[in-house]
C-alpha cells in the first residue's frame, strides 16, 4: 500500500518536471499499475494501464517493445472481467510486437502465446493457418475455391508421389487428375473443419 502511495504521490511530481509522458512519469505509471495488480485492485490498475498504454504510444508508437508488459497485464485484467474477446485481441497485439520486435526483457513470450492460445480455445476460434471460410476471411465458397486452385496441382503433384489421401472421394478426383473435382471436395472439407 506504501509503494501505491510513493508512485501516486511521483506521477504529478514527475508530470510537473519533464511532462505527462516523459519516460520518468511513465515509468512511475507502469509502477504503479503493477502495485496495484500485486494488491488486487484490478480496477485501479485498469485506470493506470490505458493512461500508460495511450501516453506510451503517443511517445514511442504503438509498436514499442516496452508495450508488450502493459498489453498482457490489461489482457489478464479484462479476462478476469469477463472479456475475453478484448483480452485475446491485447495479447494478440503483445504477441504481435515481440515478433516484430523481439522480446523484451521480463516477458516470456511462451507464457503470452499459451495464454492467447488458452483463450483462442475457450472462445471456439480457429487456429489462425488453418484454411477455413472464417480465418481467412473469404465467406463465399467461390473464394475458398478459387484459393484451393491455386494449390490443387501441388496437392496432386504430392499425393501421386507421396500416398493416397484419407478422403475417398478426394482419392478417386485425384486418381482421374480432375482438378474441378479435387477443388469441390477439398473446398467441401475445409468448409465443415
Amino acid at each position: 500500500a506504501q509503494a501505491v502511495r510513493d508512485f501516486e504521490e511521483a506521477i504529478p511530481r514527475f508530470e510537473a518536471e519533464a511532462g505527462r509522458f516523459s519516460a520518468p512519469a511513465l515509468e512511475a505509471r507502469r509502477d504503479l499499475a503493477r502495485a496495484l495488480i500485486q494488491l488486487g485492485d484490478e480496477k485501479r490498475a485498469e485506470a493506470v494501464l490505458l493512461e500508460l498504454l495511450e501516453g506510451h504510444q503517443d511517445v514511442f508508437g504503438e509498436d514499442d517493445e516496452e508495450l508488450v508488459q502493459p498489453l498482457s497485464w490489461l489482457a489478464r485484467i479484462r479476462e478476469d472481467a469477463g472479456k475475453p474477446e478484448e483480452a485475446y485481441s491485447l495479447l494478440d497485439r503483445a504477441i504481435g510486437i515481440c515478433e516484430g520486435e523481439g522480446e523484451p526483457i521480463g516477458v516470456d513470450l511462451e507464457e503470452l502465446e499459451e495464454d492467447r492460445e488458452r483463450l483462442r480455445l475457450s472462445l471456439g476460434r480457429p487456429p489462425p493457418d488453418r484454411w477455413t471460410a472464417e480465418s481467412t476471411g473469404q465467406a463465399d465458397d467461390d473464394a475458398l475455391t478459387e484459393v484451393m486452385a491455386a494449390t490443387v496441382p501441388d496437392l496432386i503433384e504430392r499425393f501421386l508421389l507421396g500416398g493416397a489421401p484419407q478422403n475417398p472421394v478426394i482419392a478417386r478426383a485425384l486418381a482421374d487428375r480432375d482438378e474441378g473435382a479435387v477443388v469441390d471436395a477439398l473446398s467441401e472439407r475445409l468448409c465443415r473443419l
